[in-house]
């Protein structure tokens, strides 16, 4: 079984930049997955000085953003 790909805030910062076209303070960032995280939703890894999440997880916080109003509804198409 494959292990799933761990990003770390800033990676998760620069996905949410590239799918969205919208870029998305860290603090903010930081404030939502702790919050998550808190909650039980999510899963954050410790790798050194860094937090982690399953690149799968992106999703889950792009959705707590918006329902935050801090990200746009809509992804970017792709071309």
């Amino acid at each position: 079984m494959a292990t799933a790909l761990r990003l770390t805030i800033t990676e998760v910062a620069g996905s949410i930049h590239r799918q969205f076209g919208q870029r998305v303070p860290i603090w903010k960032l930081r404030r939502v997955i702790d919050d998550l995280e808190t909650r039980g939703a999510l899963n954050v890894q410790r790798v050194a000085n860094y937090r982690t999440v399953s690149d799968c997880d992106v999703a889950i916080i792009a959705d707590e953003l918006r329902r935050l109003g801090w990200l746009e509804s809509e992804a970017i198409p792709c071309s």
